[in-house]
């Protein structure tokens, strides 16, 4: 049996910083480790996310920004295509942060005939999306690159039947409970 004396209270508090201070010291580089960064994202993503609309004499355009990165956006014209040109589906794609108030979003949409007789291919469109200071509003920028039925667009080698830029935009946010 081993017989321990009894610390003087002076020694006891002093002994429990002693331990608390190596167990802060040994902890803080595993803290430091799991900071990657996405506590960041996570914070910005809650700040863009939302649904936002334009009105412009061509048609209501809407998107949804998710705060886990996802992105859908939806036009009026595309039941009828611009200019009597293809029709097309909505919009599905991510996002990702490139700024302060900034991100990029790239999506794909389907196109097919007004009528519904073919498919033509699939678009490929990269937005930039710059918000006001307080993230009410924002503008965007968009590019498209088409390619042919049986093209993979992300595939390097692939050809595209055509690219064009879109107008630019000015959007604004819909409160919830609207």
């Amino acid at each position: 049996m081993i017989l321990v004396a009894p610390l003087e209270p002076r020694q006891s508090a002093l002994k429990f910083w002693w331990v608390a201070l190596g167990l802060l010291f040994a902890c803080f580089p595993f803290a430091l480790a799991a900071d990657d960064g996405s506590s960041d994202r996570s914070r910005f993503g809650q700040r863009v996310a939302g649904l936002y609309l334009a009105v412009d004499p061509d048609g209501s355009h809407v998107f949804s920004i998710d705060a886990d990165g996802q992105f859908t956006y939806m036009e009026s014209p595309q039941f009828t295509g611009f200019s009597g040109g293809p029709a097309f589906s909505n919009e599905l794609g991510t996002w990702r942060r490139v700024g302060r108030r900034s991100l990029i979003a790239t999506s794909l949409h389907l196109g097919y005939w007004q009528d519904g007789s073919a498919f033509t291919g699939t678009t490929v469109l990269r937005r930039t999306f710059e918000f006001a200071p307080g993230f009410r509003s924002l503008k965007v920028t968009c590019t498209g690159t088409a390619y042919a039925p049986g093209v993979d667009p992300f595939d390097p080698q692939a050809q595209s039947t055509s690219s064009f830029v879109c107008p630019e935009r000015g959007f604004r946010r819909i409160p919830a409970g609207s």
